[in-house]
């Protein structure tokens, strides 16, 4: 609390936080300032809290304790040790939804590290996540597993790095100023990346003029579309299932972002409420496009040829995300004609 004049002005900040435990969703508000709860509401309609990457870890490691999933590696001849399991959300299909589940598939790493390009075909494992028991089990038929050869990723070690024309940005805190632009860099645990209260000078009224007050990737939409038992449910959301924020990775230099880029790491709260920062989750970087940003020949001066012109040049916010076998990388260009071009870029493990 604090006075200005006659005037006492009070500051709150809440959070609004969601908690699942013994089996009810509820919706709380607390009071940051006073530690304190003043709102707890029990959810009652469709849908269920995000999963967690612990519950989600607990989920994976189920299998290779079960003896109907050790037989089943057995009779395929496989190693249990290389043997991988991921659990995956599961998509709507119009049944009566009671439990928090996931369905687990196993890879096997045999001969690669790259572990999607080796599925074992034909086991199910269904799990509830808060018993964290497998509930259903099926061993439906037994093919071939694909070979190993080719299947590694591997960068040259000549591999050139991203292009880059210089850093004349500047950076304060979380507001970010480049060229006629100014706008602010935010992270969270659901979309990742967020662009907001973005401006570009105007400069026939003398002002910065508004263009953007908060953008960012709602969601990503992946249906697989395989009518097999053990492929149907592949219908992944990955931005509200999994969270761009919690599947970001720590960019690399000269890979990921080119020699002249600045870094910010991304801080969010954790499923615990605490914080948590991946480090380096951001990069902004000037970059040529290799396209003229304007040009002009006048042949009407006697005597002279005047060429003039500039190259584009632009600034970029990027963040990759890795869900699975899916590393998206989001691109934010800003192009000092006063236009954004938002990019989502997708690199499969598995083409």
């Amino acid at each position: 609390m604090f006075s200005s004049g006659y005037l006492q002005i009070t500051i709150t900040d809440h959070a609004k936080v969601v908690v699942r435990a013994n089996g009810e969703t509820h919706e709380l508000v607390v009071d940051l300032v006073a530690g304190s709860i003043t709102s707890d509401h029990v959810y009652t309609g469709h849908g269920f809290p995000p999963f967690t990457y612990n519950e989600l870890l607990q989920a994976s490691r189920l299998a290779a304790k079960d003896p109907r999933f050790k037989d089943s590696i057995s009779r395929r001849s496989l190693n249990l040790s290389e043997v991988t399991c991921l659990p995956f959300t599961m998509g709507w299909f119009g049944e009566n939804v009671t439990k928090r589940s996931v369905k687990v598939s196993c890879f096997y790493r045999g001969g690669t590290i790259n572990i999607f390009a080796r599925p074992v075909e034909g086991i199910s494992i269904l799990v509830d996540v808060e018993s964290m028991q497998i509930i259903q089990y099926t061993d439906r038929y037994t093919v071939p597993l694909p070979g190993a050869a080719g299947t590694n990723f591997r960068s040259w070690p000549d591999a050139a790095p991203c292009n880059g024309s210089g850093t004349g940005l500047v950076i304060s805190g979380h507001e970010v100023r480049w060229a006629n632009w100014v706008f602010h860099v935010a992270f969270n645990t659901r979309a990742g990346l967020i662009i907001s209260t973005a401006s570009v000078f105007d400069a026939g009224r003398g002002k910065f003029r508004r263009v953007l007050y908060r953008g960012h990737v709602s969601e990503t939409f992946v249906p697989y579309m395989d009518p097999a038992r053990e492929w149907y449910f592949r219908t992944f959301m990955d931005i509200g299932e999994f969270g761009f924020g919690r599947s970001a990775d720590s960019l690399v230099p000269l890979t990921d972002c080119p020699g002249n880029a600045v870094y910010m790491d991304g801080d969010m709260a954790g499923a615990d409420g605490q914080a948590q920062r991946v480090p380096r989750a951001i990069c902004i970087f000037e970059r040529s496009s290799g396209d003229v940003a304007w040009r002009h020949t006048e042949i009407g001066v006697p005597g002279r040829v005047i060429r003039n012109g500039e190259p584009e040049v632009n600034l970029v916010v990027r963040m990759v995300a890795t869900v699975g076998n899916y590393d998206y990388v989001l691109d934010w260009e800003f192009k000092q004609s006063g236009s954004i071009k938002v990019g989502l870029s997708v690199i499969l493990d598995v083409p």
